[in-house]
C-alpha cells in the first residue's frame, strides 16, 4: 500500500472553527489501494433535518454530490475513475465553519 500523507481531512474534531462550506472525501481505489483526498467548496446546502423525508432527501443530495465530485476529480486530473472504490471518510461543514456531516468507514 502506498505511504499515507496527512491532508486537510485529518481534522481535529474538537476544533470548533473549520473551513466554511467544505465537502471532503477520502476515497480508496479498491483495485490499486491508492487513497485520494478530494476537498471542495460546496453550495452551503445544510438543511435543518426534522423528519425522515428530509433525511432521505439529504441522503440523496449527498449521494449525488459524492458521485459528481469523484467523477469530476478523476476527469479533471486525467485519471480513470476506479470501477470499485470505497469512501473512507466524508466530511461537510456549514457556512459557519461548523461540522455538519461526518461519516467514516470503521474497520
Amino acid at each position: 500500500m502506498k505511504e499515507y500523507k496527512p491532508s486537510l481531512l485529518d481534522i481535529d474534531l474538537s476544533n470548533k472553527k473549520l473551513p466554511v462550506n467544505t465537502y471532503a472525501l477520502r476515497v480508496l481505489d479498491n483495485n490499486t489501494d491508492l487513497i485520494y483526498d478530494i476537498i471542495i467548496t460546496h453550495d452551503g446546502y445544510c438543511p435543518n433535518i426534522l423528519d425522515e423525508r428530509e433525511q432521505s432527501n439529504y441522503n440523496d443530495y449527498l449521494s449525488n454530490l459524492e458521485n459528481k465530485v469523484i467523477t469530476e476529480f478523476f476527469k479533471t486530473n486525467g485519471l480513470k475513475k476506479p470501477k470499485s472504490y470505497s469512501n473512507l471518510l466524508e466530511v461537510m461543514t456549514n457556512n459557519f465553519g461548523e461540522l455538519y456531516h461526518y461519516s467514516r468507514i470503521s474497520k
